[in-house]
């Protein structure tokens, strides 16, 4: 079984091809491009995250036809809703999950499963982006500018009209430096927007050889939000824990700074 990602198909809407300067020549046409590449791609058995606008529809003349063409799609469908996603698409039960917003963990042969978060709008921040999670969307047609950290347009149009395999998206991702904004930090402690002048906003400075070590002796202790030790975000009352992520430090740094969360 394979995953997958895709997002704005907008069946059964013509002015799409006007709006987003799509190739196809008319209705029935990308109708047709758009079912051939997902089932080119997507077996019976795979799952298939839609991050929403599946199809326009008014009314309940439009259920039918909807319901048609999910029947052509393969694989186990689950819809993450978008602005254009009506009854005649929500209420369809060939989706195996109907939500506005959806989080999964998949494992990618890590010390922990890698979280994904997925929902129809592009977020400048989102669940656990400071430990390195991922943040899919679409809505935006491939026209936003690529923002910073690990995220990405899943959209059938930034993907030449493709489904994205999970595989695709770990290629783009993974190595993207982990972004924060506000005040969570990596997990190597460091903020990655600027500290204020002359201050460490109340971390401890330390330097990389030495941090690292420490982290390898089990000298550093990692909090939750109430000031218990963790480990795997469980809390471990008897063991002191290290940052599981030092690793992500980059090649080039010369300091990091700690916080005690």
């Amino acid at each position: 079984m394979k995953i997958w990602f895709t997002s704005d198909t907008h069946f059964m809407h013509e002015n799409i091809i006007e709006h987003s300067d799509r190739p196809f020549r008319d209705l029935a046409h990308m109708h047709a491009c758009l079912i051939s590449n997902w089932n080119e791609r997507i077996k019976p058995g795979d799952q298939v995250y839609h991050l929403g606008d599946f199809a326009l529809s008014w009314g309940k003349k439009h259920a039918e036809p909807i319901d048609a063409i999910l029947h052509q799609l393969h694989g186990q469908k689950f819809l993450i809703t978008g602005n254009h996603d009506r009854d005649q698409v929500k209420k369809n039960p060939r989706w195996n999950i109907v939500t506005p917003y959806h989080e999964i963990k998949v494992d990618l042969g890590g010390e922990h499963k890698q979280r994904i978060c997925l929902f129809h709008y592009s977020q400048r921040v989102w669940n656990q982006m400071h430990r390195g999670a991922w943040m899919l969307y679409g809505h935006s047609h491939g026209n936003l500018k690529q923002p910073p950290g690990r995220t990405m347009d899943v959209g059938v149009d930034p993907n030449n009209f493709y489904p994205v395999s999970l595989e695709e998206v770990r290629e783009k991702l993974e190595d993207e430096p982990i972004h924060v904004y506000d005040h969570h930090r990596n997990p190597a402690g460091n903020y990655t927007e600027p500290l204020p002048t002359g201050s460490q906003a109340n971390g401890d400075l330390y330097e990389v050889g030495p941090f690292i070590a420490s982290c390898r002796d089990h000298g550093l202790i990692d909090y939750d939000g109430y000031g218990h030790p963790v480990k795997d975000l469980k809390i471990d009352r008897d063991i002191d824990v290290y940052p599981s992520r030092w690793r992500d430090i980059p090649d080039d740094a010369t300091h990091v700074i700690w916080f005690n969360r």
